[in-house]
């Protein structure tokens, strides 16, 4: 019975939007319900060119469910996908901190080999964006950009590095999560951050970050991990630095086991 309410209702749906002169609201009311008839199962595949006309044209909500419903029922390999390009770099070009926030993270669901090198410059410019949650977001999505294309990678390492010394810990714990994926991958490329990811490590152990990120009493414990990984590859791989870093971190490793043992 609900099988067939629901296919009624997607059919009322494509019939009003095929109507002229429906508007944002209309357009973002049946996305809405689209989405949800999606999640249960059922083919929607006829609201995406609707999804992408209300991200180039809508409101910033209205702009934020095409995103949205984009990023569900497109592949980036979809010839649909394409058509939002444009729109993505010229969002990430607003004076709206929400319009780039909200372009940003579509960016790491619509990055594809072909498209990574033209988001790469307007993703790199924000890196350097007044607003923290503009330079984490950035990061994020320079990180999904450097796994669609890894050829990328060594011309953006002073990028990664002057992210891992940012400021705001919320910036400098993704950029952490980007050297522990690609410090597994690739050692020998960043062996050189090994003393500075160290050194991040001996601050967090000192308590400098905000108590936020404290875990029963350990501080950011999840970090102090992916820290500890993102050296391993690099110590292994380099012998001659495996007895420097060794030296210099071991009473740091010593501080997190201690840490972790505490009842």
């Amino acid at each position: 019975m609900h099988r067939h309410t629901i296919t009624a209702e997607l059919e009322g749906l494509e019939q009003r939007l095929a109507q002229p002169g429906s508007d944002g609201s209309v357009r973002a009311q049946a996305l809405s319900v689209a989405i949800y008839c999606h999640l249960l199962g059922y083919d929607v595949r006829f609201i995406c060119i609707h999804a992408i006309t209300l991200a180039q044209q809508g409101s910033l909500l209205q702009k934020r469910i095409g995103y949205l419903s984009v990023s569900l029922l497109l592949r980036p390999t979809d010839e649909l996908a394409v058509l939002l390009i444009n729109t993505l770099l010229g969002d990430l070009r607003s004076a709206d901190v929400l319009v780039v926030c909200t372009a940003l993270n579509i960016v790491c669901h619509l990055v594809t080999a072909d498209n990574a090198g033209a988001l790469l410059p307007a993703v790199l410019d924000k890196l350097h964006h007044r607003q923290a949650v503009v330079r984490d977001k950035a990061t994020r999505a320079l990180h999904s950009l450097l796994l669609r294309a890894p050829e990328l990678l060594p011309a953006q390492l002073p990028s990664i590095e002057a992210a891992l010394l940012d400021r705001d810990p919320i910036v400098m714990t993704s950029a952490c999560q980007l050297c522990l994926t690609f410090a597994t991958l690739n050692p020998g490329m960043f062996s050189h951050l090994t003393t500075s990811l160290m050194t991040i490590l001996g601050q967090i152990q000192s308590r400098k970050l905000p108590p936020d990120f404290d875990h029963k009493g350990v501080p950011a414990p999840w970090l102090q991990c992916s820290l500890i990984r993102s050296v391993a590859p690099c110590v292994i791989l380099y012998p001659v630095q495996q007895l420097n870093v060794s030296h210099f971190a071991g009473p740091y490793y010593f501080i997190s086991l201690s840490a972790v043992q505490q009842p």
